[in-house]
């Protein structure tokens, strides 16, 4: 078992693994910071609250202030890192109104990088998920067709969802 004591120093300790033990105080450090934060990448975690109010970067793009913070083994102790830091948020809301209002607003940018990265949450069948957007498409739901097995050939995305509403 891998305790602090192995820690200080000794060249007898020089092949234990710290890494279980790195990974506990992270997981402790970190508990508050999960449960009331929004956790981006490994580390980092935001926070949207009334003190901390997030500033517009584009339109239907904000700014959110949160840290970072991790546990390191250094030499004859552990120390724990913790960092301000800031990263940007679509803000949430209907999709096609966010599109509507990024066409609006962005000069002629480019669509397609307004959504790179983003997902959404999807609610179909009673289910929730989180997936991310592949590609914005030009056609409307009826318009766009798909090979699906399940149905026997091309079919619709607006048919797909209306025969999956009902079993």
């Amino acid at each position: 078992m891998l305790t602090v004591r192995h820690l200080n120093g000794n060249i007898g300790s020089r092949d234990h693994d710290t890494q279980p033990l790195v990974s506990a105080l992270n997981l402790v450090l970190q508990t508050h910071a999960a449960r009331t934060g929004v956790r981006v990448g490994k580390n980092r975690y935001f926070f949207s609250s009334q003190d901390s109010r997030p500033f517009e970067l584009a339109p239907g793009v904000e700014a959110w202030k949160g840290f970072f913070m991790s546990a390191r083994p250094v030499y004859k102790e552990l120390m724990v890192n913790v960092g301000v830091c800031m990263t940007a948020f679509y803000k949430p809301g209907n999709l096609a109104d966010a599109i509507i209002e990024f066409n609006r607003n962005s000069n002629g940018a480019m669509l397609q990088r307004f959504a790179q990265k983003l997902k959404v949450t999807t609610s179909h069948l009673g289910y929730k998920q989180k997936k991310p957007i592949k590609k914005i498409m030009s056609t409307t739901a009826r318009q766009t067709t798909f090979y699906c097995e399940e149905y026997g050939g091309q079919i619709s995305v607006e048919e797909y969802f209306k025969r999956s509403s009902f079993p």
